[in-house]
């Protein structure tokens, strides 16, 4: 943003988000620009039909556009005698659609369609006349503008087109704004692209991660050593000197009730580590009493084993490292012929090789001790098992300070997206008066 100078004269817009504005730039309102029109509710028996000629998008259909400046196809179409007939309008090509409820990242989240369609009654079309500015530059406006700001707050906060058309806006000669656009979509894509390349990384930190992980614990740190077959499907070989062992033989299940409330940490398993909870009885669900609760102490080892069939994606065990107390839901283990940490990083290798899920019985694909005393565990010698969590404690913190450093380049890549945005749709600069490159 920097390679680019300011206009030669401002004026004051006396709008706070516009602020001053180039003097040959006028202020209006979004209406100016354009038709902003509702859409109507779905009819039923047409639920799940795509083969008709009008594509029929749901406020939902948002959230599944993620990225790109276009919705997704729809799986709902319906006729347009249908449509007629529903009072539906036909919004055109490049209409820009968004919500007008919901949050702040499901109002500020614009898209324009691909082909002639219809949207349903939480959304609203802006159909931009071409003939003020181009529609790339209305997309971009749009999308500077918080929506959120302007929305009525409550449990979903809410704002009709009406309220929507008044927004005001800062406005280029027609020209200009077509020039404008065609900067802005250069640059967004030079960073978009920057972004996705970071992105991609990230993902290939993290299935390294992973691999570190299954790799180190159930194959070690020598790789020079004779090996055998383990017996376990999905560990296969495993140095020939390590042991392979029942689940229960190395283990305790534990059951120590919190009568009289002995303890007060309250303790969660989230996204694979132990971690403290507040009893924060405004917030979700609590038990009446925390003598339900079952004491851990650092060394156990806690599983949540509920919900196998609908939660495919959780980490599902870790050590305990600070003493306190955690639901019974989650069946905690105590080692005692297996290292603690090397145990709990063996776990999760058998959670990311998804072993767990073939397990589980009932309705809720559950797991009891029973069901998981006899899982044959690998055992290398003690020595290996400490040297082996050290490691992967180590590599692990250097992969995740590589994904904090790179998450936050891409953080600041789409500030930087955004105000770049903003500067040119309220003329802070002229993107068509370039001064020097950005590295």
């Amino acid at each position: 943003m920097n390679r680019y100078s300011s206009y030669q004269s401002y004026k004051e817009s006396g709008i706070e988000w516009i602020g001053q504005l180039p003097n040959h730039w006028r202020v209006g309102k979004l209406k100016h620009l354009g038709t902003l029109k509702g859409g109507a509710g779905f009819p039923i028996n047409l639920q799940g039909q795509s083969d008709l000629e009008v594509g029929f998008y749901k406020v939902g259909d948002l959230a599944k556009s993620l990225d790109g400046k276009y919705l997704s196809d729809t799986s709902n179409t319906l006729n347009r005698e249908d449509a007629i007939a529903l009072g539906a309008t036909i919004f055109p090509e490049r209409t820009i659609v968004w919500a007008k409820i919901g949050g702040a990242l499901f109002l500020n989240r614009r898209r324009f369609v691909k082909s002639p369609c219809c949207i349903d009654n939480n959304m609203t079309g802006f159909v931009v006349d071409e003939s003020k500015v181009s529609s790339e530059y209305a997309y971009h406006l749009t999308s500077a503008i918080d929506f959120a700001y302007y929305a009525k707050p409550g449990a979903v906060p809410s704002l009709s087109e009406g309220e929507q058309s008044s927004i005001p806006v800062a406005i280029p000669p027609c020209s200009e704004s077509h020039e404008i656009a065609k900067k802005l979509n250069y640059e967004i894509t030079r960073i978009d692209t920057l972004i996705n390349k970071k992105t991609i990384f990230i993902e290939l930190l993290k299935e390294k991660r992973q691999c570190l992980i299954i790799d180190s614990a159930t194959k070690g740190r020598n790789t020079n050593v004779p090996l055998k077959n383990s017996g376990i499907e999905w560990v296969g070989t495993i140095p020939a000197h390590w042991e392979v062992k029942p689940f229960f033989a190395l283990l305790s299940e534990l059951n120590r009730k919190n009568i009289g409330l002995i303890e007060t940490n309250i303790l969660s398993l989230s996204y694979g580590r132990i971690v403290r909870k507040s009893d924060n009885r405004n917030m979700g669900l609590v038990p009446e009493s925390y003598e339900t609760y079952q004491i851990v102490e650092p060394g156990d080892v806690v599983f949540r084993f509920t919900d196998l069939q609908n939660d495919k994606r959780s980490l599902r065990s870790a050590e305990v490292i600070e003493k306190g107390i955690i639901t019974s839901a989650y069946m905690a283990i105590r080692p005692h012929s297996i290292q603690s940490t090397y145990f709990a990083w063996l776990m999760r290798s058998y959670d990311l090789c998804k072993v767990f899920y073939g397990l589980g019985g009932g309705i809720r694909q559950s797991l009891k001790f029973e069901d998981v005393k006899r899982l044959p565990i690998v055992v290398p010698p003690v020595s290996e098992q400490i040297e082996i969590s050290k490691f992967i404690e180590r590599q692990l913190n250097l992969i995740d300070t590589l994904i904090e450093k790179t998450q936050r380049s891409i953080d600041l890549l789409k500030e930087r997206r955004i105000a770049f945005i903003t500067a040119a749709v309220t003329g802070k600069i002229d993107v068509n008066n370039k001064q020097e490159s950005i590295s």
